[in-house]
C-alpha cells in the first residue's frame, strides 16, 4: 500500500500519492497501543456505568464508540486543516502529532464519557417523567438530535464541547416541569417557529448547508439553554429577538 498510510513521510522512491496519512479508521492507519487502550478503556467504563445500551444507543456499541475515539484522535492529531502540502511540512506534521496523540485521545475519550453520562441522566429522566407528554416528545427529539450513534464524528469539535451542557439542559426542564408545565409550554411556544423554519430548510437543502446555517442550528440549542435552564449559562447572549435577527440576515 502507499507508504504515507503507515503515518511515516514518503521515501524519495515512492510513487504519486497523496502525502497525508489514511483517514482515521482505515484499515492501514496504524494506531498506536496507547490510544487504543485509552479508547478501549472509555466504551468499556461507558459500558459499565450503562451509557451504552445494548441497541448501541447514544453513541454505538462499545466497539463502535472505540473505533470513533481513535478516529477523532487521529484526526485532531494529523488531519486537522491546512494539511501539509510538501515534504517538510508533512515531517513536522508527523512529529507534533505523535507528540501529542495520547494527550489528545485522553481528551476525546474523557469528552465522550461525560457526554454519554449526561445522555444517559437526560433519558432516564425522560423515562421517569409522568405526565409531562409534551415536553417528554420534545426533549426527546432534542436528545436524539444531540447523541446519534455517531456524535463523536459528526458533531465539530467546537460544539462537541457543549454537548454535555445542552444534555444537562434537558435534564433541568423536566425537573421544572411538574412546578410550572404551563411555563414550559410558553417557551416552547417562542421557540418552535424558529426550529421549524430552520429544520424545514435543512430538509429543502437535503441536508446540505453552509457556515451561517450551521451555526445558527447551535444557536438554537443555546436559545434552549436560555429558556429552560437559564442557570446554566450560555457563552454569550441569545434570546428568541437575537435568532430571529440572525434568521433574516441567512436570508432564508
Amino acid at each position: 500500500h502507499c507508504c504515507s498510510c503507515s503515518l511515516r513521510p514518503p521515501p524519495a522512491t515512492c510513487p504519486p500519492c497523496s502525502p497525508l496519512p489514511c483517514r482515521p479508521g482505515t484499515a492501514t492507519a496504524k494506531r498506536p497501543s496507547a490510544v487504543q487502550s485509552l479508547a478501549g478503556n472509555c466504551a468499556a467504563r461507558s459500558s459499565q456505568l450503562g451509557a451504552v445500551g445494548p441497541d448501541g444507543a447514544g453513541g454505538g456499541t462499545v466497539e463502535e464508540l472505540k473505533a470513533r475515539i481513535i478516529s477523532l484522535a487521529l484526526e485532531r492529531a494529523f488531519l486537522m486543516e491546512p494539511l501539509p502540502t510538501d515534504a517538510a511540512a508533512f515531517t513536522r506534521r508527523l512529529e507534533e502529532g505523535r507528540g501529542r496523540l495520547t494527550l489528545i485521545a485522553n481528551e476525546v475519550a474523557r469528552m465522550a464519557l461525560v457526554i454519554l453520562l449526561e445522555y444517559q441522566t437526560a433519558a432516564r429522566k425522560l423515562k421517569d417523567s409522568k405526565n409531562a407528554a409534551p415536553a417528554v416528545e420534545d426533549a426527546s427529539a432534542q436528545l436524539q438530535r444531540l447523541v446519534p450513534k455517531r456524535f463523536l464524528l459528526a458533531t465539530p469539535w467546537p460544539r462537541l464541547q457543549h454537548v454535555a451542557r445542552y444534555l444537562q439542559a434537558i435534564t433541568l426542564r423536566l425537573d421544572k416541569y411538574r412546578a410550572d408545565p404551563a411555563r414550559d409550554a410558553a417557551r416552547v411556544v417562542e421557540l418552535r417557529p424558529l426550529e421549524q423554519r430552520y429544520w424545514r430548510l435543512v430538509a429543502e437543502r437535503k441536508g446540505v448547508h453552509d457556515e451561517r446555517m450551521a451555526e445558527f442550528r447551535w444557536l438554537l440549542e443555546e436559545l434552549r439553554v436560555s429558556l429552560f435552564a437559564q442557570e446554566l449559562r450560555t457563552p454569550q447572549p441569545v434570546s428568541v429577538k437575537r435568532l430571529e435577527k440572525a434568521w433574516a440576515q441567512l436570508g432564508a
